[in-house]
């Protein structure tokens, strides 16, 4: 069985640099990274049985990392969110991400978390988004 993986992380990366102006990066930034940046993350797949044919069921989870400052600038990041969420998140089928080898069923907000890193040089915003694709 071929795992669409690959396939829906190449085309959020494709529609999102499309139209976001930061950094898109797969699994982790690149040392020059500056915030605000956005990182695919942990992605799971499971097989759903239904009647005569199955489904496969995948999960991503987009994390927005903000600029760092004295305080929380949790505006940023809310901003960059919501693009993403216009973006991936159509209303019609006929404007999901395109893949070649499966069909997107549906595309669903799984989770929308808030976060905070902080370290010695200041405070992090950071959202974490995660979306539910149902393939055939």
């Amino acid at each position: 069985m071929k795992l669409p993986d690959t396939e829906i992380r190449s085309a959020i990366i494709s529609r999102l640099n499309g139209v976001i102006s930061y950094p898109v990066r797969d699994m982790m930034s690149r040392p020059n990274d500056e915030p605000p940046y956005i990182l695919l993350s942990t992605q799971t797949s499971s097989q759903i049985p239904v009647k005569d044919r199955d489904f496969l069921e995948s999960t991503i989870l987009i994390q927005i990392i903000g600029s760092q400052n004295i305080t929380v600038n949790r505006y940023e990041v809310e901003q960059i969110t919501e693009d993403i969420m216009n973006e991936l998140l159509p209303i019609s089928p006929s404007n999901y991400i395109p893949l070649t080898d499966f069909n997107i069923v549906s595309i669903l907000l799984d989770s929308l978390n808030d976060d905070v890193i902080t370290n010695d040089e200041g405070v992090t915003a950071r959202k974490l988004l995660r979306l539910r694709l149902r393939l055939s």
